[in-house]
């Protein structure tokens, strides 16, 4: 009995081997990087390995509903990771708290001036177009080499240099916008 349950589990993990290759698309075509991609299916092969008496159904399943849920498992857990990266970059972009005079050495009027700036800022930049922001996000923010951005979205570097030098214009005329309400 014991040994039938030995190779039920080689059995599914077999056929989870042989679905890393679409896995893989799956988390690429999702994200758009290859190193989130590599983090989805790592985090999609822990999850199908971990669901306990749902795994057993799976290791009996018919391949098509198998690879469907697979499929599905690899869909979510890169869907999970994009909006993990999604809510660091809005973070990135919230007001940090940091009191840079603890003793109340800090003017109350620079402190207002500074937050009203960072608020200007803040709506200038989400009204930037989707794909300037999103190559700023990544390469001002998060700090990702232009050419790993460029190759994950697709274009080029000169197009991902562009976008940030547009980007920087925007901004600029956006604040500038902002500071003469």
């Amino acid at each position: 009995m014991k040994k039938d349950l030995v190779w039920d589990a080689a059995a599914y993990g077999d056929r989870l081997i042989a679905c890393r290759g679409m896995i893989y698309r799956v988390a690429m075509d999702v994200l758009q990087n290859e190193e989130d991609a590599c983090d989805a299916v790592q985090n999609a092969f822990c999850s199908l390995l971990k669901q306990g008496s749902a795994r057993e159904r799976l290791e009996n399943a018919e391949p098509e509903l198998f690879r469907w849920y697979v499929y599905r498992t690899a869909r979510n857990a890169a869907l999970d990771l994009y909006r993990k990266r999604q809510r660091e970059a809005e973070r990135l972009l919230e007001p940090q708290e940091t009191d840079r005079y603890p003793d109340g050495g800090e003017d109350l009027s620079e402190r207002l001036i500074r937050e009203r700036e960072r608020k200007a800022l803040r709506r200038a930049f989400r009204t930037l177009p989707e794909e300037i922001r999103t190559v700023m996000v990544r390469v001002i923010l998060l700090r990702e080499k232009a050419t790993d951005v460029a190759a994950s979205l697709g274009i080029t570097c000169a197009a991902v240099s562009a976008r940030l030098k547009k980007g920087k214009k925007l901004l600029a005329a956006r604040m500038q916008q902002e500071e003469n309400r």
